[in-house]
């Protein structure tokens, strides 16, 4: 992902730091994809998958840490911002169909009980992430955003719904709440 930002625009501080964490952001959704990409079964096969997945949470987290939420986005941040997210989501939503097309071999492999609250705690970050930076776009950019949260959110249900007949048979599901 190339960013290009013009001179011309005077940026804050916080618009640079969310431009600027969108290629890490990025790197690790893909180093988690070519893991799962990857990953032909057993549970010493998942274990990489599951060190990426908690990278992938990482970097999300720090970068959630990091936003201020006493600062709003003027309409040029927010229009750099708002495609970035979008294609960090179009990735996103990339990755959790591969973990859905990867469930019967995660679930043979007697791991796919652990894979669905990995990919929550992920897509709980990413959703908190969002609705974050939701409130401090501009808000002729809140339909984008909205949109981003819809779409992430029924691949992530249909992500999570691949895994049901593994976690039918455990005795909590405490976790999909």
């Amino acid at each position: 992902m190339c960013l290009v930002i013009p001179f011309s625009l005077a940026l804050s501080d916080l618009a640079i730091d969310v431009i600027h964490r969108t290629p890490a952001i990025s790197e690790t959704i893909h180093r988690n994809q070519d893991t799962i990409d990857r990953y032909k079964g057993g549970i010493i096969g998942a274990v990489p998958v599951a060190r990426v997945n908690n990278d992938t949470w990482s970097t999300l987290r720090a970068a959630n840490a990091d936003l201020d939420d006493n600062i709003e986005f003027n309409d040029e941040e927010s229009d750099m911002i708002v495609p970035n997210l979008t294609s960090i989501n179009d990735e996103a939503i990339r990755l959790y169909d591969a973990y859905g097309t990867k469930a019967p071999v995660l679930n043979q492999a007697g791991v796919g009980f652990m894979v669905p609250i990995s990919l929550q705690v992920l897509f709980r970050e990413a959703d908190d992430y969002m609705a974050a930076l939701r409130k401090q776009v501009t808000p002729n950019h809140v339909t984008a955003m909205n949109q981003i949260t819809a779409d992430h959110t029924v691949v992530w249900k249909a992500t999570f719904n691949a895994f049901e007949k593994n976690r039918s048979s455990e005795p909590s599901q405490d976790y999909k709440n």
